[in-house]
């Protein structure tokens, strides 16, 4: 028989529905009642002592969920974290050598060079942060933002490249004079004018040696 609750103090067992009257009722938990019976409970309150239910157990800095050694025993696996009963890392990057905590601020990653579904922590070193950015960057799994073998085609390439062209003959000098120093509007809102981003007409006014204002003030 399946044991549905059972008391920590005394180890009473509740196997069936009616048996679980006889625990103290906690929203939240499995159904509905605390790992502790009402006579433990009863006889906790006339001893004085006090009663923290699970809840505020869990929040304990005593918590093994919560201290440094248990976090050596975490890793994600495909966005899922997985925990172990035994501890995975060493804290030691296998490319710089830095080890945590005394050179590092943050605990290694566990990379996985290939995922295997039937033994998760296979084909897989320890690196620091900073280390795992730059392999990623390296192998091109990270490029601008965009995900690896993400190319423009060649008919949108030629479409961006005449845009920018045709958008920086138009802008000339007397024009962004006019709009940012007569009329003192911002670099986006001549950005939004011209169908372009604020990069673009900063890189025109560089080149045509235009002053831009201080921070905080339209007027130059």
């Amino acid at each position: 028989m399946k044991v549905l609750r059972r008391c920590r103090k005394c180890g009473l067992e509740a196997i069936h529905k009616n048996d679980l009257n006889l625990f103290v009722i906690r929203r939240g938990r499995p159904y509905n009642r605390d790992t502790i019976c009402k006579e433990c409970f009863n006889s906790m309150k006339r001893a004085g002592g006090k009663y923290n239910s699970t809840e505020k157990r869990l929040k304990k800095k005593w918590n093994p969920i919560h201290t440094k050694r248990y976090g050596q025993r975490m890793y994600t696996f495909k966005d899922k974290v997985i925990r172990c009963d035994y501890v995975i890392r060493k804290n030691v990057c296998s490319e710089c050598g830095k080890k945590y905590p005394e050179e590092l601020d943050r605990q290694t990653v566990i990379h996985h060079d290939k995922y295997d579904k039937n033994n998760p922590l296979a084909h897989t070193r320890e690196l620091c942060f900073s280390c795992h950015i730059k392999y990623h960057y390296k192998n091109g799994d990270i490029k601008g933002g965009r995900k690896k073998g993400f190319k423009h085609s060649e008919a949108t390439k030629k479409k961006i490249s005449e845009s920018h062209k045709s958008v920086v003959t138009i802008m000339t000098k007397q024009q962004l004079k006019k709009l940012y120093v007569d009329n003192e509007l911002t670099l986006t809102q001549i950005a939004n004018k011209y169908n372009v981003v604020p990069s673009v007409v900063y890189q025109r006014m560089k080149a045509l040696q235009i002053p831009r204002r201080k921070r905080g003030r339209k007027k130059l």
